[in-house]
């Protein structure tokens, strides 16, 4: 089982040509960091969508939460709808390969209206679950603010604790303490993995 995220750019005709080389090389930088978790490829179409694949589909949440959290630190955000199944045909293009993690995540893509995160798996129980709790953590996430997003990101893919993150950013700890907790840290992260759980144990075939 594989995660595909299937994405496009909030509001990208407002992007400015000298912007899109910036996006670009965020999302290059971000592949770089989820390769700390797990294999994974992130492929931009058309300017302004990207297609990832995620070798292990219980890391797939975890990846999408981290892309947007890196977007909203730079002012961006993403759509995404994340599908979990098998990949029949394994393209060096993932945007050319084919299989029920791919057209989950399209087809769902094609639905999400004002929505910014769906998940879909194989099974209907789990997906019933998945609309609720997403739709939390998609209010949640596209409500960060950047400096928001930005300790969410370094906590998550840097691993850094709250007296690091002080450090690093020239603040004070209760501060970070202060901006996790009104990100919702806390609830992010049971988010997470409560998907990850779900995906692992009830998604095998």
């Amino acid at each position: 089982m594989k995660g595909v995220i299937t994405a496009d750019i909030v509001h990208s005709s407002q992007i400015s040509a000298e912007k899109r080389k910036a996006l670009l090389d965020t999302l290059k930088n971000v592949e770089k960091d989820l390769q700390k978790f797990c294999e994974t490829h992130i492929e931009v179409y058309r300017g302004d969508s990207f297609q990832v694949l995620v070798n292990e589909a219980g890391k797939v949440v975890l990846c999408a939460v981290l892309i947007r959290a890196m977007l909203k630190s730079k002012s961006w955000d993403a759509r995404m709808s994340i599908g979990i199944g098998d990949v029949s045909y394994l393209n060096e293009h993932v945007t050319q390969s084919d299989g029920e993690a791919f057209w989950l995540s399209g087809r769902n893509f094609d639905d999400i209206g004002k929505s910014r995160l769906r998940i879909t798996t194989p099974v209907k129980g789990i997906n019933e679950e998945l609309v609720l709790t997403s739709a939390f953590a998609d209010d949640i996430i596209s409500n960060w603010s950047t400096k928001q997003a930005e300790c969410i990101y370094q906590t998550l893919a840097g691993g850094l604790n709250r007296k690091e993150l002080a450090e690093q950013t020239g603040t004070t700890v209760q501060n970070i303490g202060k901006t996790l907790r009104t990100a919702k840290e806390s609830l992010i992260d049971a988010f997470i993995k409560r998907c990850e759980y779900l995906i692992i144990n009830y998604t095998k075939k």
